[in-house]
């Protein structure tokens, strides 16, 4: 059973939202509410809730005589939510370069030795799992300077989809290898309060991996 002081519909869907993010779920799957039921031990009417949460949300799709299916993507919906991130990261980083610490460049760096260590052991799918929780802590740790509400809550939005497509690096590891030496980059220009490279770095690394991933995908199909 999931335990903690959230709504019982809000904790459905972000199990639910999990399975998805981390591939259990596939695109075009049927959730099947009984099973969910069964498995967590709860009424169906609370799962029916969530599901209405996470088609609200992009991650579930309903559909007449099949009910409700892990909503699929395309490639333009992965470019389109990229852009997106890439918009709002980059606001957050103008936001926060006048804020910005010692202390938290000393974890944001931290966490770019963490990364480099893991991709240095091996490329196992547990080292990847691995690797990702600290991208996203990179990430969170730099929302957290950011005091705009309005803007956090959009960028935690678009990063659950980003986090779904992340998963795609399993596949293809070697992507990883770009990112530490751009997050150095984002981390040089903040502690030189350089402007307008942070914005370049930023939009390039947030993009950067995604248009290789992007690529690697059509090459398989090819």
């Amino acid at each position: 059973m999931i335990i903690d002081h959230k709504p019982l519909p809000d904790k459905i869907a972000e199990y639910i939202r999990n399975q998805i993010i981390q591939g259990k779920l596939k695109p075009g799957e049927k959730i099947l509410e009984a099973q969910l039921a069964d498995d967590l031990n709860i009424s169906r009417t609370p799962i029916r809730e969530a599901i209405r949460l996470l088609e609200c949300e992009g991650f579930v799709e309903l559909l007449p005589r099949r009910g409700a299916i892990v909503k699929e993507f395309s490639e333009k919906d992965l470019q389109d939510t990229v852009e997106v991130k890439a918009c709002l990261e980059t606001l957050v980083a103008e936001l926060i370069i006048e804020k910005i610490n010692d202390k938290t460049i000393s974890k944001l760096e931290a966490i770019i030795k963490n990364e480099e260590k893991i991709l240095n052991e091996n490329k196992s799918g547990d080292a990847i799992y691995k690797f990702l929780k600290e991208l996203s802590r990179f990430h969170d740790t730099l929302i957290e300077q950011c005091d705009n509400r309005q803007l956090v809550d959009l960028n935690i939005k678009i990063e659950n989809h980003i986090k779904r497509y992340r998963f795609f690096y399993l596949n293809h590891p070697e992507i990883l290898q770009e990112i530490p030496p751009l997050q150095k980059g984002i981390i040089k220009s903040f502690k030189e309060k350089n402007l307008p490279k942070l914005r370049e770095l930023y939009t390039e690394y947030i993009k950067k991996p995604f248009k290789l991933l992007i690529e690697k995908i059509k090459h398989a199909k090819d």
